[in-house]
């Protein structure tokens, strides 16, 4: 699930591969520091996962908007 999401947040789009590796890569760097700083301060496995789908909904929820609008553009 955490390179589903890196891979989303990172910009590769739902419709196409239109995303780069550096962007992919911060953002599997982001989710891993969000993951080790959970971990750190003691979060419940069960409660860091439900944070994880969160982000992922959320991350494509805003691609979907995103690309959305972008189709409104053109």
């Amino acid at each position: 699930m955490m390179v589903f999401a890196g891979c989303i947040l990172g910009g590769t789009g739902l419709s196409g591969g239109r995303g780069k590796v550096s962007g992919i890569l911060a953002a599997v760097l982001e989710l891993s520091v969000i993951s080790n700083v959970m971990n750190l301060i003691g979060v419940e496995p069960s409660l860091s996962q439900m944070v994880f789908a969160m982000v992922l909904f959320l991350a494509i929820l805003l691609a979907s908007l995103q690309e959305r609008a972008s189709a409104v553009r053109a």
